[in-house]
């Protein structure tokens, strides 16, 4: 009595510790945490921080002065007095030396620097708004997967009420095989049946560990923790009316960062245009020079200007290839404005498809699925239904109440790319 009381002690620890271990390999967050998470914690956005950085700084660099460069020159050797390194400067001792320093410093001229510093201005620019257009898709890649997740767990769910109800009729069932009162060619259906549920639950399986492996990614999350998405769902109202195509097709060209990106990158094109043009023309170099004893006189001062003459090379070659990136720019701007707007189009139309259809679908059969399945269940047992018409009811249940879940999940997925394709939030 003693050791069956221990024995069940140990089991009761043995079934909180299982369950405590179960609760600690799961994750409950809801999808506003996961938005909030994702911006501190994924690894391209902290990554790109960096290459923000990086950009900054080669903006700094444009803005310094080149640096002004020193030479220095003195005699190694003397033939007369054969000395080395002479250094004394009396005339006809024979002990003469030479020294000669040259300091130079070359100005850009033509408004260089301004036009270099421009086009750093504009790469920052242009990496802000790439940013912009990371953070947009990724946080399009979080709400879908969260959906995704949910959803594929809401199928999983199916599956597993239909198997466990089915599995309790073959066990039922096994005994009555053995005694003739069932057929064996029926239990085996049955049989045959469940497997197959098993199946398309294991396949179920894999939408789930994508969506919750690429929250993980998404997250920055190295663990081993299951997400377990908390949904409150909400109707979900799309009124055509409301929404104003027109207008989400203009917001689409004013407000997307990759459409801004095109804009910056001709802008890019135009500032590097202007600075082709001004290294065309000649940098001014200017030098002072003292020379003791290598001239005409023992202590030489003077200055110098420098300049190359542009005979045949203005730079015309970068010249060119400027102005012909500045024409594909622009093309290639006016292609992409087509192209979102066509987006923005056919994700306005896939949404209206997809909330017609769900509107039209029997919502009501969803919540009544565990009743209409217990009372299928015991129409079978009572032999009411024969196993064909069992089987056959069991399929259109599960396919109706999956369809939904499918249904559902992809009205979500819509409105999600929706407000991707417009590039800004057009359905909460």
């Amino acid at each position: 009595m003693i050791m069956r009381f221990f024995l069940v002690i140990l089991y009761c620890f043995y079934f909180c510790a299982i369950r405590s271990q179960s609760a600690s390999d799961s994750l409950a967050i809801t999808i506003d945490e996961l938005e909030k998470g994702f911006l501190s914690k994924n690894f391209s956005l902290l990554m790109y921080q960096y290459e923000i950085e990086a950009v900054k700084a080669l903006e700094i660099q444009a803005r310094v002065f080149d640096n002004p460069s020193i030479y220095i020159e003195q005699s190694i050797y003397n033939p007369q007095s054969k000395r080395y390194f002479p250094a004394k400067t009396v005339y006809g001792d024979g002990t003469l030396g030479q020294n000669q320093i040259n300091l130079s410093q070359v100005f850009s001229i033509a408004g260089k620097r301004n036009k270099r510093l421009k086009v750093a201005k504009i790469n920052t620019q242009l990496a802000q708004y790439q940013l912009y257009d990371l953070l947009r898709t990724l946080r399009y890649q979080l709400r879908t997967s969260f959906y995704n997740l949910y959803y594929n767990l809401k199928t999983y769910q199916v599956y597993s009420d239909q198997i466990s109800a089915i599995e309790k009729n073959i066990n039922a069932y096994k005994e009555q095989v053995d005694k003739g009162n069932i057929s064996l060619s029926e239990y085996l259906r049955l049989s045959a049946f469940l497997n197959l549920l098993k199946g398309e639950r294991r396949e179920s399986t894999f939408a789930i560990n994508e969506a919750n492996n690429n929250l993980h990614v998404l997250m920055g999350d190295t663990s081993l923790k299951f997400y377990k998405p908390l949904f409150f769902q909400k109707e979900i109202i799309i009124d055509e009316k409301v929404l104003d195509l027109k207008s989400m097709l203009d917001s689409s060209v004013t407000s997307r960062s990759d459409v801004k990106i095109q804009e910056y990158l001709t802008r890019q094109e135009r500032a590097n245009l202007e600075y082709q043009k001004a290294l065309g023309v000649p940098d001014l170099s200017v030098a002072g020079t003292y020379d003791r004893n290598g001239s005409y006189i023992q202590n030489y001062y003077g200055i110098g200007l420098g300049l190359q003459v542009p005979i045949f090379n203005r730079n015309q070659g970068n010249i060119r290839a400027a102005k012909a990136r500045i024409k594909e720019g622009e093309l290639n701007q006016q292609f992409y404005k087509v192209v979102v707007q066509q987006d923005v189009i056919s994700a306005y139309k896939i949404l209206i498809e997809t909330n017609n259809v769900y509107l039209s679908t029997d919502k009501t059969l969803q919540k009544k699925f565990n009743d209409l399945l217990k009372g299928l269940t015991d129409n079978y047992t009572k032999r009411n239904i024969s196993i064909v018409e069992f089987i056959d009811y069991y399929e259109s249940f599960k396919n109706n109440i999956i369809q939904l879940n499918k249904l559902e999940n992809e009205l979500y997925n819509a409105t999600e790319n929706l407000n991707y394709e417009v590039g800004k939030t057009i359905i909460k």
